[in-house]
Formats: C-alpha cells, structure tokens, sequence
C-alpha cells in the first residue's frame, strides 16, 4: 500500500511502482511463510539445520533439471533492473504487441488490441520495441491519383496536420509531410509522420485517416483504388 501511493511520482516513477509493487509483495510474502515455518520449527526444538541442508541440496538438483526456469528468472530480472519496459508500456515482440498489464518473475503479460492476453516466458523475449519511451510516430502513407496537383495535396495535408493537433491531446507536433514516397499501380504515395505520445500512435493515425477521407472528399481529391477489367469471350467453341 505504500509503494502504491501516487503522491508527487512523475509518469515513469509511476509505472516503475506499478512494475515494482506486485513483484515485492510476492517476494515478501513467501518470505515471511518460509521465516515463519522456520520460527514454528525452532518453537517444537526441531533442529533446522538439516532441513536447511537438504533445502539446498534439493535446491541445486532442481537447478541443473530447470536451466529454462533459471533462465526466465535471470531475463526477468534483467527487464526489470534496465527498465527495458514497464506495466502500462506498449510494446512489440516477436510473438506479441500491445499493452503490459503485469510483469511477473518468470513471464510477462501483454494484453493486444483484440483483448487478448498474452503470457510470454522472460527468457523467451528476444527482440523488443518499445513504444512507450518519450514519444513515437503515427505513420500514416496516403495515395492520391496521377492527375492530382500535389502541392495542393501537401498544403491540405499540411492543414490537417495542424488542426489534428489543436483537437487532440496525444499529437506532440503537427503532422510532417514528407513527400512522395513512391509511384504505386494506381495511386502517387504520400507519407507522413505526427509525433505523438507513447502508445497512442494506432489511435492518432485512425483519427489523421479520418480527417484527410473528409477533407479530400470536400477537394475532391481521388483517392484511387484497384480495379480490373473482364473480358468475356462469346464465340461459341469450335
């Protein structure tokens, strides 16, 4: 409960007590039962020193037999000590993207956008992306037709950006039109990139996609989309 309490902690202190607190409560929990028995032990005049004993024995044979349990509990430590991610971060591994909701001392859960929670083994995590650190980009890649003015394209593109960050707390600068990324079958590719806060990259690129659909059907600006033309043959067989 102390650790719990919000007080004057910034975003990151924050998070980093979410991440701590289960963690230390676990820990000190079996703690206080294995202190506890061994207090109990003592009370009845039973010797503890070989039970100690035997403990660490048996302890050493589980080790060499649950080298990958040792391995998620050294992974998780690491994740941990280096603030690679923290509960509430939105992250993208291999195996798995989205939120995480809790960071135990061998797994990992990570809830992704449909709902679904994933439990990942620490040291199962290779790769990791981080979309929670300071800022990130909403990427949002618009196609236009050949016949479009692309200046005109890039002064609307450029007003929405703005307007996008006047009506939406999450965007951190308005909309940067890069230019003309590549000649598609049909359409020019336009991208652009809005920095945003971690984590609401998804959200922010659905309300920039919204905004330029309203403005280009106001300009009339086409927005091409693939077609295919069939050709029927009706000469009877011969």
């Amino acid at each position: 409960k102390m650790l719990l309490k919000r007080g004057d902690l910034s975003d990151v202190q924050w998070k980093q007590r979410l991440t701590m607190a289960p963690l230390f409560k676990s820990m000190l929990t079996y703690g206080v039962y294995f202190t506890a028995l061994l207090f109990i032990l003592r009370a009845l005049d039973i010797n503890t020193a070989p039970i100690l004993a035997a403990i660490g024995g048996v302890g050493i044979i589980i080790g060499l037999g649950a080298q990958s349990v040792i391995n998620d509990l050294v992974s998780g430590a690491f994740i941990l000590f280096e603030n690679l991610y923290l509960v509430g971060d939105y992250i993208e591994t291999s195996d798995a993207r989205g939120y995480v909701e809790a960071i135990e001392i061998r797994t990992t859960h990570i809830r992704d956008p449909d709902g679904q929670l994933h439990i990942l083994r620490n040291g199962e995590i290779a790769e990791i992306i981080n979309f929670s650190k300071e800022y990130t980009f909403a990427v949002v890649e618009i196609g236009v037709g050949y016949g479009s003015d692309l200046n005109q394209v890039y002064r609307l593109l450029q007003e929405i950006g703005e307007t996008l960050k006047e009506a939406n707390s999450n965007v951190l600068n308005a909309t940067d039109v890069r230019g003309l990324e590549s000649f598609g079958e049909s359409e020019l590719v336009i991208r652009t990139l809005t920095k945003v806060k971690p984590g609401t990259h998804r959200t922010v690129a659905r309300d920039l996609r919204k905004r330029i659909k309203d403005v280009f059907d106001r300009e009339g600006i086409d927005i091409p989309f693939p077609q295919r033309v069939l050709t029927f043959n009706n000469q009877p067989n011969t």
